[in-house]
Formats: C-alpha cells, sequence, structure tokens
C-alpha cells in the first residue's frame, strides 16, 4: 500500500517515506510507528498497543513510545500544539487526525532471474569436524551427546542437517525429530516421532511399539485414590528407564545418531525424558545431538543439570569470508566486493538466514546484475532481525499475507485445510496464496498440506502484523475448528492455549474448561509442570465466571500436580491460596485434600507443618458431624502431625476414632487413610502384635489389587521385623516390597527398597559392595531428579561415614557454630537426640546438656513411642554416659531394660545394633559389673546376626575394653577380635584403640 498525506507519500511495500518527491531517511521505528497510526486511523490507539506492535517480545521503557512519537513529529514537520497529523489523546494514547488517500502497489512478481537463491552452507567447517570426531568416538562404544546453541536463525538445524548427512556415510542410523510449541502437539511429541522411526528398523518391533504406546496414551486412571499419583510418577520414571535402554540396546548392532531439534520449545515431559536418556548414553554405541535457541528458558526443575550432561558447542556467526563464499556459491553475485560483502555482513550480524533474507529482498528489487554494482547504502546496516522478517513479508503478494497470518494463529506448522477454515476460503484459493510464500522460500513443505514457516521469527512477523482484536477473534475460531475435529481428544494442549489466548472474548466457562481437559491429559501423561500450566488457565477463566467452587478444585488439581512435578514451593502456595478459599466457603472437603497435598505419606509424621495444621483445623471446625468418612479423614491427618504425632497415646486414640468411623463410613480412601495412620501409631516396641494383625488385614484387603495398602502394610512390617531380629522375616517382606514395586512401576519405592539392602551390606562387612552400591544409587537419584531421597543420600553417606570412622571424627561437629545453625524445631526427636549425642561425643555441652535435660524434665515421656523410640532412648543414654549424667543414666537404663532384646531401628530403617549394648555401657557407667558383661554377652550375640560387620566390631571394642578395666579374662581374646575386624573393615580409628588395648 501507499499513503498520500499531504505533500507526503509512506509507501508500505519498499519501506520508503517520501515528500515532495524527495525521499526522506526515517529510523525503521519511526517508519513503523507512522505506518501503525496511519493503518489504523480509525480509531484511538494506546500506548500498550504500540509498545506491543513496535517491540513484539522486547522489554523497553514505556518512554520509547512518546519519545519515537516526538521524533515522528519533527519528520513531518508537525509544531508544537499542533493536533495534526498526529493527535495526543490525553489518557487513552494517539490518533492519525489527517486526510489519507490510499493507492495499491503494484504487485511485486519475481523475475526468474531474482528467485530465491540456494543458501550454501559455509563458516560450519571447524565446527563440523568436532561433531564428526564426536560419531567416531560413539562408533567405538563412547556415546556423545552434544548441544547446539545459538540465536534464531545462526544455523543449527543446518548443522545438525549436515551431521545426519555424515552420520549415514558413516554407516549411522539417523533418528531425527524436532520439537514444536508445546501448545501445538501431544506431550512427549518427539521421543513419539523418534520411536516411530525406531520402530520401522527395530529388531525387536514388539518393544518399540509397547514403549512407543506407552509414550502416545500416557497413564490413564480411573479414579484418584492414597498414592496413585505418587505410582504414576514413578511409572513414568521406570518408562523413561526403559527407552534409555531401548535406545542403547538398538545401537549395538548399528551405531545411532539421534538429533532433537528446537529444544527450547519443547514440553516438559520431553525435556524430563531427555535429561533421563542423556545420563545413560557414555558407554553406549548413540550420539545424541540436539539444538536450542540461546538465552531461551527452558522450564524444567533444575535444568542447568540437564545441560551438564552435554557437551555444548555455540553455533558462531559468519565471518566476512563466509559472506563472500556465500553469495558466490549462492549465485548471488560471483565477485562481491569487499565493502559490500563489509555491508551485509553487518545488516545480518553474521546470521544465515538474516542474510539469505536480506539478500532475497535485495534480488526481489534489483536483478542481479545491478546487485553485484550495489551501492553500500542500499544494505541497510544494522537492521534487526524482525524488521528484515516484516520486510521480507511484506513484498508478498496480499493474498499470501492474509494466508499466513492466519497460519501463524495455528503456530510455526499448519496445515492448508487448516489455514482455509480460519481464513473462510475454499481450500484451492488457500493454496494458491500459500504457494508464492512457497515459491518466496517464506513456508517449506513437510509432508502434503503440511507446511513450515522457515524460522520462528518469521512467523511473529506475520503473527504482529494483525491487529490484537483481529488476533483474539481469530484464536477462538482456531479453538472451536480444533474442537469439531475428528482429532480434538488428542489435541486438548491446542485447543486450551487458543481458548486461552481469546479469553478477552469471554465465554470464560468455556475456556476454563478447555484448560482443565488438557491438564488431565497432561496429569495422565505424567507431564506435571505442563499440567500447572494449564491449571493455571483454568484457574485464571473460572475466577472470571464466579464459580468459586470450581476455582478451587482447580487450585488442589494445580498443587498437586507442582509437588508432583517437583515444584514444591509453588505447590504449598497454592495451597495456601485453596485453605483461604475453602476456609470461607466450608469446603471441608477441600481442606482435607490440601492437607493430604502437603503430606502424601504417614512416614512424614514426624515433621512438623503449621500450613497442614491450619488446613485440618479449619476443615474440622465446619465437617457436618454425620459425615464419618471426612471426619475420618481429618483425623487420621491430625493424628500423622505433631503434636498429636508426637504423643503417641493421643496418636492411638485418634487414630482409633478415624479407624472406626473408616469402617463405618464404607468409603475405602477414607478407610486407607486411617489405616496408613493407625500403622504410625502402632510402629514402637509396645505394640508389635497389633501392628502386625493390623497389616495382615490390610494384605488381606488389598490382596487383589497390590495398591498404596500393601505397600504400607509391608513397609511396617519389615520395619516390625527388623525390631525384633527377625531378619529373615524382614528380608521376606522386603523382597515382597520390591516385587509390589516392580509390578506397579514404584521406581522411587524401588530405588528405597535398594538403599535398605545397601546398608545392610554396610552394616554385616560387605564394605566395598555397599559402597558400590550408594554411589550407583545417588547417581541414581540425581538422574531420576527424586529431591526428596536424593537428600537422604547426604544423610545416608555423612551416617556411614560416622559409623565407619567414629562420631569423634566426624570433624564437622567440632565447630560449635554447626550445632546452632540446626532448625532444633524442624528436626523430628529421632534426629535431635543423634545431633545431640553427636554434640556429647565432641563436648559440645551447649547443646547436648539442654536437650538431655529438656527430656528427662518430663521423665523421658516426651520421646515419641513410634518406631524411632529405642533409637532416641539409645542416644540420649549415650549422651547421659558423655556428660557422667548418672541420675539420667539410671532411669535411662530402667526405661530401656525391658527392650534388651530389641533392634534400634529409625524411620530410614537404619539401626545402630542391639538395645543391650547400650544399656551394657550404661551398666558400666552405674558400677553395674556383672550385669554389663552379661549384656556385652547378649550384644554380642544379638549383633553377630547383622553380620561381621561395622556394629560388631564396636561392640567386640567396648566389651573388651569394659573387660580390661576390671582386669577381667577375655579381654585380649576380644580386644584382638575388634582389631581384626575393624582392620577387614578399614575401621583405622576403631583399629588404633584396640591395638592399644591389647599392648596394655
Amino acid at each position: 500500500m501507499r499513503y498520500r498525506f499531504g505533500p507526503f507519500e509512506l509507501d508500505a511495500s519498499t519501506f520508503e517515506l517520501s515528500r515532495s518527491g524527495s525521499r526522506i531517511a526515517t529510523r525503521p521505528k519511526i517508519f513503523d510507528l507512522l505506518k501503525y497510526l496511519i493503518e489504523h486511523r480509525d480509531i484511538v490507539v494506546t500506548k500498550d498497543e504500540l509498545l506491543h506492535a513496535l517491540w513484539p517480545g522486547q522489554h523497553v521503557d514505556e518512554n520509547a513510545v512518546p519519545w519515537t512519537v516526538g521524533h515522528a513529529r519533527r519528520v513531518l514537520g508537525q509544531r508544537r500544539n499542533q493536533k495534526s497529523p498526529i493527535e495526543t489523546v490525553h489518557g487513552r494514547g494517539y490518533r492519525w487526525r489527517m486526510a489519507t488517500e490510499v493507492k495499491e502497489c503494484a504487485q511485486a512478481k519475481l523475475a526468474p532471474s531474482t528467485a530465491p537463491v540456494v543458501s550454501p552452507f559455509v563458516g560450519r567447517d571447524q565446527l563440523i569436524e568436532l561433531l564428526e570426531a564426536r560419531l567416531a568416538e560413539a562408533a567405538q562404544g563412547r556415546g556423545a551427546t552434544c548441544l547446539l546453541s545459538g540465536e534464531a536463525g545462526i544455523g543449527k538445524t543446518r548443522c545438525l542437517d549436515e551431521l545426519a548427512v555424515r552420520a549415514r556415510r558413516r554407516g549411522f542410523v539417523v533418528w531425527r525429530a524436532r520439537c514444536v510449541e508445546d501448545q501445538k502437539a501431544p506431550v512427549f511429541y518427539p521421543w513419539i516421532v523418534l520411536l516411530r522411526a525406531a520402530l520401522a528398523e527395530a529388531s525387536e518391533p514388539e518393544r518399540a511399539q509397547k514403549l512407543l504406546d506407552g509414550l502416545s496414551s500416557g497413564f490413564p486412571r480411573s479414579k484418584r485414590g492414597r498414592g496413585l499419583d505418587r505410582e504414576l510418577a514413578l511409572a513414568r520414571m521406570t518408562l523413561f528407564d526403559e527407552i534409555g535402554r531401548f535406545i542403547s540396546d538398538a545401537a549395538r548392532a548399528t551405531p545411532t545418531l539421534l538429533t532433537l531439534d528446537d529444544v527450547h520449545c519443547a514440553d516438559l515431559g520431553t525435556l524430563e525424558l531427555l535429561a533421563t536418556i542423556a545420563a545413560d548414553l557414555r558407554d553406549s554405541h548413540v550420539f545424541l545431538a540436539v539444538g536450542s535457541r540461546a538465552g531461551a528458558s527452558v522450564q524444567l526443575p533444575e535444568a542447568d543439570k540437564l545441560w551438564r550432561a552435554f557437551e555444548c558447542f555455540e553455533v558462531p556467526p559468519l565471518q566476512h569470508r563466509d559472506v563472500e563464499l556465500y553469495l558466490q556459491q549462492s549465485g548471488a553475485i560471483a565477485l562481491p566486493s569487499p565493502a559490500l560483502s563489509g555491508a551485509l555482513l553487518a545488516s545480518s550480524a553474521g546470521n544465515p538466514l538474516f542474510l539469505q533474507e536480506i539478500v532475497a529482498t535485495l534480488l526481489a528489487r534489483h536483478d542481479r546484475a545491478a546487485l553485484s554494482t550495489l551501492a553500500c547504502d542500499e544494505v541497510k546496516p544494522g537492521v534487526r532481525a524482525r524488521e528484515v522478517m516484516r520486510e521480507r513479508f511484506a513484498v508478498l503478494p496480499e493474498a499470501s499475507r492474509f494466508a499466513l497470518q492466519r497460519a501463524s494463529i495455528l503456530g510455526e506448522a499448519f496445515d492448508a485445510a487448516r489455514v482455509a477454515q480460519l481464513s473462510r476460503q475454499a481450500p484451492l484459493d488457500s493454496l494458491r496464496a500459500l504457494e508464492a510464500a512457497l515459491s518466496s522460500g517464506l513456508v517449506t513443505v513437510e509432508r502434503p498440506s503440511d507446511y513450515r514457516f522457515k524460522h520462528a521469527l518469521l512467523r511473529d512477523a506475520a503473527y504482529e502484523s494483525m491487529r490484537e482484536d483481529e488476533r483474539v477473534a481469530l484464536h477462538r475460531a482456531a479453538a472451536e475448528i480444533l474442537e469439531s475435529a475428528p482429532d480434538a481428544a488428542l489435541r486438548s494442549s491446542e485447543i486450551a492455549f487458543h481458548y486461552h489466548q481469546s479469553l478477552a472474548l469471554g465465554d470464560c466457562g468455556r475456556v476454563a474448561d478447555a484448560a482443565a481437559r488438557a491438564a488431565e491429559a497432561a496429569s495422565q501423561a505424567n507431564a506435571f509442570a505442563d499440567a500447572s500450566r494449564f491449571y493455571g488457565w483454568a484457574i485464571e477463566a473460572a475466577s472470571l465466571t464466579g464459580e468459586v467452587r470450581r476455582r478451587a478444585e482447580l487450585q488442589l488439581s494445580r498443587a498437586r500436580a507442582q509437588r508432583l512435578g517437583g515444584a514444591v514451593d509453588d505447590s504449598r502456595k497454592s495451597v495456601l491460596e485453596l485453605i483461604e478459599v475453602a476456609s470461607v466457603h466450608g469446603y471441608a472437603d477441600l481442606l482435607i485434600h490440601a492437607a493430604r497435598t502437603l503430606r502424601p505419606s504417614h512416614l512424614m509424621s514426624a515433621y512438623d507443618d503449621p500450613l497442614a495444621r491450619e488446613s485440618l483445623k479449619r476443615a474440622l471446625e465446619c465437617i457436618d458431624p454425620s459425615n464419618s468418612a471426612l471426619r475420618a479423614q481429618a483425623l487420621s491427618l491430625v493424628a500423622c502431625l505433631p503434636p498429636i504425632a508426637s504423643d503417641i497415646a493421643r496418636c492411638q486414640a485418634f487414630t482409633a476414632e478415624a479407624l472406626s468411623l473408616g469402617r463405618d463410613s464404607g468409603c475405602t480412601e477414607a478407610l486407607a487413610d486411617a489405616f496408613a495412620a493407625r500403622l504410625y501409631a502402632l510402629s514402637g516396641p509396645d505394640d508389635v502384635v497389633s501392628l502386625m494383625e493390623l497389616s495382615g488385614e490390610m494384605l488381606t484387603m488389598d490382596r487383589h489389587i497390590s495398591g498404596w495398602m500393601s505397600v504400607e502394610a509391608l513397609l511396617a512390617r519389615h520395619a516390625a521385623f527388623s525390631l525384633g531380629f527377625n531378619l529373615e522375616a524382614a528380608d521376606a517382606s522386603l523382597t515382597a516390597l520390591s516385587e509390589l514395586a516392580k509390578k506397579r512401576g514404584m521406581r522411587e519405592l524401588m530405588w528405597h527398597c535398594e538403599r535398605i539392602r545397601a546398608q545392610r551390606l554396610f552394616l554385616g562387612g560387605d564394605i566395598a559392595h555397599a559402597e558400590q552400591e550408594f554411589e550407583r544409587l545417588a547417581l541414581e537419584a540425581r538422574r531420576l531428579r527424586m529431591s526428596e531421597v536424593t537428600q537422604l543420600c547426604v544423610i545416608q553417606t555423612e551416617l556411614l561415614s560416622v559409623m565407619r570412622g567414629g562420631l569423634q571424627n566426624y570433624g564437622a561437629a567440632r565447630d560449635p557454630g554447626f550445632f546452632d545453625a540446626l532448625p532444633h524445631s524442624l528436626i523430628p526427636t529421632c534426629y535431635r537426640t543423634n545431633v545431640g549425642r553427636l554434640a556429647a561425643v565432641h563436648q559440645q555441652t551447649a547443646y547436648a546438656r539442654p536437650l538431655l535435660e529438656e527430656f528427662a524434665s518430663r521423665d523421658f515421656e516426651n520421646v515419641p513411642r513410634e518406631l524411632s523410640y529405642l533409637s532416641s532412648l539409645c542416644n540420649l543414654a549415650v549422651i547421659a554416659i558423655e556428660l557422667r549424667d548418672r541420675p539420667r543414666a539410671e532411669r535411662l537404663y530402667e526405661i530401656l531394660s525391658p527392650y534388651a532384646d530389641l533392634n534400634t531401628p529409625n524411620s530410614m530403617s537404619y539401626c545402630e545394633g542391639a538395645v543391650a549394648y547400650f544399656l551394657a555401657l550404661l551398666a558400666e557407667l552405674l558400677d553395674r559389673p556383672q550385669r554389663s558383661a552379661a549384656l556385652f554377652d547378649r550384644a554380642l550375640e544379638l549383633n553377630r546376626r547383622l553380620g561381621e560387620g561395622l556394629l560388631l566390631a564396636r561392640t567386640y571394642y567396648d566389651s573388651a575394653r569394659f573387660l580390661a578395666s576390671r582386669d577381667e579374662p577375655g579381654a585380649r581374646e576380644q580386644a584382638s577380635l575388634a582389631r581384626e575386624l575393624a582392620e577387614d573393615l578399614d575401621m583405622r580409628s576403631l583399629a588404633a584403640r584396640a591395638q592399644t588395648l591389647l599392648l596394655h
């Protein structure tokens, strides 16, 4: 279009402004502002609209608009206080106020000599050499992972194309996929494409098809039950693991190149699977190469850890010589002048795509002969990428621009039929309109009727050329078109995106429904981060409908998805919002579910959570007394929260009532909650018989479905058998638990079973094997991004270090600040007493003594009588011994005496051997030599059941030390056994002390 106003003419096709026939030099933004105001001359244009139109996707100072308007007025000679041609409408924006004549431009037709040039591959020799070296390593079984990064258009895709060609020459199998915007494709879409490629060539097609089905269909669920969300998350990790093994196994026959392009716009599920697989390829025949836009935000928890598994290569910009080669090899100019090459380099910033577009635009205006003698000022230096794309887009025929605008609504990839529907045209007319864009190189054909913009910035240029109201209306039309399509069920995320983009048109309930469907589909595929985003859209729409209950339910779903996706802090924020709404409106069931989201397992019972406690308090205030199911659930959760969880007598009263209500209610979920809470209440040494009866009932009830109730029951039975030194039965429970975890794909539970076995190896004396297992488990925890157990690995390593080297060798505890920095109020009793024991051994009495006095002041009744009860008391016993506090030692001796033959497990299933050992130490302090000798003998007998390991070596030494102090026979024999065992286990400190005993 050309616009004439007064003596001026603005040509939108050539981006020129002239006055009385003389061209006026204008900055690009000033030209764009004038063009935008003229094109929207019938309305007032707001400052925000101008910011969005002129600086799309950029963060600029809002003063940029008035600054640009002021310069535009000066260009047009508009004086102060004049309202024409640009009027300021105070408080509103700006309006074009000058009579304007509009004329059509002659259609720009490309002569044969100006057809799109071939884009040669230049300036990448060094990078390709490095990538070929990685191919050679992969062929030898030293798998490689690399990341190609760079700005948009720099040539990442072209490098991957060239890598694929060279890999095939070397005999590699090549599987390729490209990520698309996450609203445009199902979760895991790139991996689905790769597995389909694998299926065509796989030697095990059934295995490939099973994995493909797992990714394509997700993990559908018919209902939510306790632990089901957790099971699904673990099943996903198992599937990821199997896909990684399948790729590695397939590559043993023929080396394989996997390329994954445009990772910056991948969905979260695709990124998590990428992170899982990348960690396992070092000893394979696989080369995994991915491309990602530099500076793009990858919204993955611990995204930096993902890229640590990759060797990163930044695709560099072209240099002067590269531009010369480009012009020669493309056929644009046979002998380009250094000045012209320099101008093109400056205007394109060395970006191959921008260079290609600038050359194509110049060829559209000049023939090849004129281009060779073109003045350098015709190649405008500093042309920005978006302006280059806009200029390239602007030279298309109007029908093609119209079609591409509709296509841009659909995304980078689109099909002609959908474009025709959005354009309200016959399919043939749309195809004809797209043909000009295809011939000019702005779009490419991937399959019949399936097109793609040559670059994301080209799509942006088309999208941004429309008015905001036009875009919103087209998004709503796209949503309705896709919703009525036969494959609508597979396009839930895409439909939700378009509805959300059209929220300004109203019908908010419809928008909320579409977003909720997308969120549920993502949850079924265990793409919880994506589900969280979709739930956010649904909440935004529901808040505009006034449906308070619906909004609260969506907040609960988002909180659950956030927690399962690892965003625990975000989940707590969502729960807090939910609690505020649910409390006001009396939604007791949602308050209970909110607390359960914060407390997914009764194993967290020792840890306090004020937010969960507040939620349950409000729930109990508004539960209908006749609703026994809700009351059972609330009481079950309250019982597993301090302070009630710390007072086992009260906990047992609460859980007894909850269990009775759960049985009466007939609600399976309420009964499962009550059972789990009751297991915690009966986990101490005084209630083993009752716990075994209850866990047996749970296993019987759950026999046919083998769900979370069986998991809770088997965990409880393993702990109970360990407590009584019935190690064969404990191992049998652990085996059953492992088999159940494997059957249900509970990857995290499988990990814990392996951890418990590794602990037994360590305590039993198989140190090398155990340490190897702990190292493997730590790596696996990081690889699977199981954040909770990653910290557990750290604790476990420290515990074993202390066990092996002795408490006195734990150097960090020598610093008094070590204890001051601990958040005492948040540490459960069993860990507080463990830290206190550490402090006492290091003579940090300022921490140890007040802790002992705190528990002694209530006659040790404030030590919770749960699973860790004996472990806590034994820690307090060591504190009393180190402080030589005979009165407290006497009382602890009395309390512990009935439990002499029991073990000392804690909530990590870690134990420190027989209670008899600690009683022997107390008896020694209390001058009861005969009792001490008998207890040491009993401790040796019991600890020997755990194997010839650390606990037995420690017991031998302390028994020998006691006997030597009284000149009793047997001291040398036991000291010798302690030394030999300690030397075998590399317990150097203990071996040295045993040797000292032998010398004296």
